[in-house]
């Protein structure tokens, strides 16, 4: 009775698919999650390091494996979520940046030229004086001979705005950022120190955000959400 010599393995018959190149695989399509959030950024890596292990995996010659394919797919993936996320995330910190400066300087040439209602457009509810600031000396019961304060005026009476009316026109103010923006607080602060002649100059804190109330905005609108002057 003849028997059939035993085959080497590799050179024919089934070959087992690699478990590591299959999670690759998964990883790489998760790691689309990247552009989401920066919480998600560890997937790609996690995708990279696993599809590394499944391309070697596949080529051991002592027991060869289905799934190189798989293991490439999957870092491909990885690599192109993970590079999209990072460079969407440093250019959308790059466009941030310039749009709060740009809207900080234009608030402040604004009010420095006596714009106040421009300014003021510029402002979320945070920039503008709160709604008991404009009552009558004594409170809303005051008596019929006391005014309630206007808008304008109650505006034109906070300190930073104050200051920075009275230093007038000038050279544009310098800009210093002092805290960045990001997910999970979307607000910029920056310092504005504006040359008011004879050496004297008047410095600000200028707090700027995205606006965000969910009206239907068809432009990229920021709005000065908070002002106050530096002693």
């Amino acid at each position: 009775m003849e028997t059939q010599p035993s085959q080497k393995p590799g050179e024919s018959g089934y070959r087992p698919v690699s478990g590591l190149a299959v999670a690759s695989l998964v990883a790489g399509v998760a790691s689309a999650l990247a552009l989401v959030s920066p919480f998600f950024w560890v997937l790609p890596l996690f995708g990279l390091v696993i599809a590394v292990a499944g391309l070697v995996d596949t080529k051991r010659e002592a027991a060869p494996k289905a799934g190189r394919f798989a293991a490439i797919a999957g870092l491909a993936l990885s690599v192109g979520f993970g590079t999209q996320a990072v460079s969407y995330r440093a250019a959308r910190g790059w466009i941030d940046r310039s749009r709060a400066e740009a809207v900080a300087e234009a608030w402040v040439a604004a009010v420095r030229e006596g714009r106040l209602d421009d300014a003021r457009s510029m402002c979320g509810p945070g920039g503008l004086p709160p709604a008991r600031s404009m009552e009558p000396f004594g409170g809303p019961r005051g008596g019929d001979e006391e005014a309630a304060v206007s808008p304008e005026e109650a505006f034109a009476a906070m300190p930073a705005v104050a200051a920075l009316a009275a230093c007038g026109e000038g050279p544009p103010a310098t800009l210093r950022l002092v805290s960045a923006g990001d997910t999970a607080l979307p607000r910029w602060e920056l310092e504005a120190t504006a040359a008011c002649g004879a050496g004297e100059s008047a410095a600000v804190r200028i707090a700027v955000a995205r606006d965000d109330s969910g009206a239907a905005i068809t432009v990229d609108r920021w709005l000065v959400i908070g002002h106050e002057l530096i002693d």
